[in-house]
């Protein structure tokens, strides 16, 4: 039997008794208050928290600059840097692995139910990964899109340099 666990949540299973007969309930539960949060498990909530934050606010800026009928230069060099903040605190949150959560946790040593004694990637641990991954993808191209503009925009400047900008002096008075 496999008892899952995330940072926030842990699967919990109930008895109901109902005039019709007993149930099994499978729900998730909050963590008791009693359990002692370490640092790598306090850390995986922080991240799994930054990385919200940050994809809510990527997702409004968006938004509005999609709205915008212009682009905006500002908004697509900031896309790499924030990418890159959320592959890494996509990856952080996988510290979850190495706190109490996977060692020495009460909740699994609970009751006469046998469970698996190590931790190991399910299907969240595996779309954090691939979530990771994705991010990172997104932050190279992005930074390679934005270089990419800048440099044909400065080749444009100099094509159009030579018929646009003056290269003389207003002044060519010579002394005699």
């Amino acid at each position: 039997m496999r008892l899952n666990l995330n940072s926030w949540l842990y699967q919990f299973w109930s008895i109901v008794f109902t005039t019709e007969g007993s149930y099994i309930v499978k729900t998730c539960q909050n963590y008791p208050d009693t359990l002692e949060l370490d640092g790598s498990w306090k850390a995986a909530r922080a991240f799994s928290v930054i990385g919200f934050v940050l994809i809510i606010m990527l997702l409004i800026i968006k938004c509005c600059v999609i709205c915008n009928s212009e682009s905006d230069p500002i908004s697509a060099k900031l896309d790499a840097p924030v990418f890159l903040l959320l592959a890494i605190s996509q990856g952080l949150m996988l510290l979850l692995l190495s706190s109490k959560v996977c060692k020495s946790n009460k909740l699994v040593a609970f009751g006469n139910i046998e469970w698996q004694e190590t931790c190991s990637l399910d299907t969240g641990g595996k779309c954090t990964i691939s979530a990771m991954v994705f991010w990172f993808v997104a932050a190279v191209t992005s930074n390679a899109m934005i270089k990419r503009a800048k440099a044909e925009e400065e080749e444009h400047d100099i094509e159009n340099n030579d018929s646009t900008t003056l290269t003389e002096p207003l002044n060519s008075a010579t002394s005699a």
